[in-house]
């Protein structure tokens, strides 16, 4: 491929734009169009606005050919005299060669009647024996840079050699937009096999070097090929040997709605083309615009899937994952692709908003909610993680992998603001079971900042359960606070609001025994002491927290209370 660009290049070097001369058939007054080439033959093509007038000038290493015609010209069957021209129109050329200047003319009157003529230099001489002679040898070069009769010639060329023959008469052609006639022409033959329609697709990158014609050819006679999987599977692979993306996705949006995606020939081929576009919106135009003309099935959407990962732009991946309205979360593989592509977008702010998205338009089973919290725990900006978990509302903590998963990916928050907003959020959200109590609480053992860490245990104390197991957890985390203005901010919360039983009164007697600070103790068991009952095996545990209390007058303060 890297050598047919550079052929490309080189050919585009050696082009250069030729003034038709002027003379009666000049078309320097008009609009031309871009030259094509061939071999040794460049050519330059004027065609008038209106009226079907267009001139030529065929320009080879020893002459140059300017022809002129207007209306339809039939030709005869040997190409060498011309069977025909529409009323009012006609067909004149003229060829230089070594300062010498032959020119004919053959102009239909409003019967159809021809009448011609023959020139050398500029006097005119009769037209038999030389200039019929003449035009039977510089026809044919007339006919193929001009295309006058396409359609006719291939019908007849086909019918005598097949597509092989027509194949290589257009390999004579030196224009891009005559060769895709008599490609166009071919293809309207009747009874195409399967074999002659791939030949036929396969030459098409081959024979045609302008983009721009191929492209037209493949929307124009695509519902030819994608009947047949593996005629659609050519054509497919012949489009992805353009190298315009413009063009690539030009034809795949037009063959969006009738092409059968879910062929997994088809499907694979398809594809390929989509993954050889190196342009983002380009790949993103098409592959939004598929979604809205088929429904795919698993097999062709995990595809599409694989094939959105390989968009550059998050901009444009994540505007393909918008458009995807659904998903069927109930095949593994289908959970294993969409998730895939969602963590391949490497900007945070675009992968936040998708699963936001995602979990507010759809109801997630276990599978797809235990994928999307691992994806979530892909993304590196705390703020975007922290929005994406506080948008998760209602989320099944009761189910043990869910909430494992879950709070894997609160833990992943590195910021303790944006993991305190997460956890104190949940808390008024949900009503955890004990498992999940407990989880919540080794989460909030692991925040580094005593204010957030206070904050989110102060949040939770309404909420505990009076289980042993979750008053141990809970202990254990209140014990991590190295402020004792928070640690006793905590427990003084608890003796407030908390529903105490005797493990949750131990357990406090006992933190308090870690604070260091003589108010802070004194103030911790002096709201205690009022409500705690005052038996014996309580008793005797504050009295040994108060015993650890250094200030004579906190502790007396603290001993006060038990009176």
């Amino acid at each position: 491929m890297e050598k047919r660009r550079l052929r490309q290049i080189f050919r585009s070097l050696l082009i250069v734009v030729i003034p038709i001369a002027t003379s009666f058939w000049s078309c320097s007054a008009h609009k031309s169009s871009t030259m094509s080439y061939s071999g040794d033959c460049k050519i330059v093509n004027c065609t008038y606005g209106t009226g079907g007038l267009s001139s030529y000038r065929v320009s080879t290493p020893t002459s140059d050919l300017d022809i002129e015609l207007k209306g339809e010209i039939r030709v005869t069957d040997n190409d060498r005299d011309l069977k025909s021209i529409s009323p009012g129109g006609y067909l004149r050329f003229s060829q230089k060669t070594f300062g010498n200047k032959r020119t004919i003319s053959i102009e239909s009157d409003s019967n159809g009647q021809l009448t011609r003529k023959f020139y050398e230099n500029r006097n005119e001489q009769p037209y038999e024996p030389e200039g019929k002679k003449w035009l039977g040898e510089v026809l044919i070069e007339v006919i193929r840079a001009t295309g006058i009769d396409a359609e006719n010639r291939a019908k007849r060329i086909y019918a005598s050699k097949g597509v092989d023959g027509v194949i290589a008469e257009i390999n004579l052609l030196p224009s891009n937009s005559v060769k895709a006639e008599y490609f166009s022409a071919l293809m309207s033959q009747p009874g195409l096999t399967k074999i002659e329609k791939i030949s036929i697709i396969e030459n098409i990158p081959v024979r045609i070097s302008s983009e721009t014609e191929c492209a037209k050819f493949y929307r124009k006679h695509f519902e030819l090929f994608i009947t047949d999987p593996d005629v659609c599977a050519a054509y497919l692979r012949s489009v992805a040997k353009m190298y315009s993306n413009t063009e690539r996705g030009s034809v795949l949006r037009t063959i969006n709605p009738k092409i059968n995606i879910n062929n997994p020939l088809i499907s694979e081929a398809y594809f390929n083309v989509v993954n050889k576009m190196e342009s983002s919106t380009e790949s993103g135009s098409v592959l939004r615009d598929l979604l809205t003309k088929q429904d795919l099935s698993d097999e062709a959407f995990i595809s599409y899937l694989v094939t959105t990962k390989k968009i550059t732009s998050n901009t444009e991946l994540a505007s393909v994952l918008h458009s995807i309205k659904k998903v069927n979360f109930t095949n593994p593989d289908v959970i294993e692709a969409y998730f895939a592509a969602v963590t391949s977008l490497t900007s945070n702010t675009e992968g936040g908003r998708v699963l936001r998205e995602l979990y507010r338009k759809t109801q997630l089973n276990k599978d797809a909610m235990i994928a999307y919290l691992y994806s979530a725990k892909r993304i590196s900006s705390n703020v975007e993680l922290g929005t994406v978990l506080r948008g998760m509302k209602n989320i099944d903590l009761n189910d043990k992998e869910i909430m494992l998963a879950y709070f894997a990916t609160v833990n992943s928050l590195s910021s303790n603001t944006e993991k305190g907003r997460v956890l104190r959020d949940l808390i008024s959200a949900q009503t955890l079971n004990t498992d999940a109590m407990i989880e919540f609480l080794y989460a909030t053992k692991r925040l580094s900042s005593n204010m957030e860490l206070g904050y989110v245990m102060r949040d939770l104390i309404p909420h505990l359960e009076l289980n042993k197991s979750v008053v141990e957890a809970f202990f254990l985390t209140v014990n991590t606070i190295s402020s004792d203005t928070e640690h006793g901010r905590v427990l003084r919360e608890l003796i407030r609001k908390g529903k105490l039983n005797p493990d949750y009164i131990f357990g406090i007697l006992h933190s308090t025994t870690r604070l260091a600070s003589n108010t802070e103790k004194a103030s911790v068991l002096v709201e205690l002491a009022q409500i705690m009952p005052k038996e014996l095996e309580y008793v005797s545990k504050y009295r040994e927290v108060a015993s650890t209390i250094s200030s004579q007058s906190e502790r007396d303060r603290v001993m006060k209370e038990l009176n």
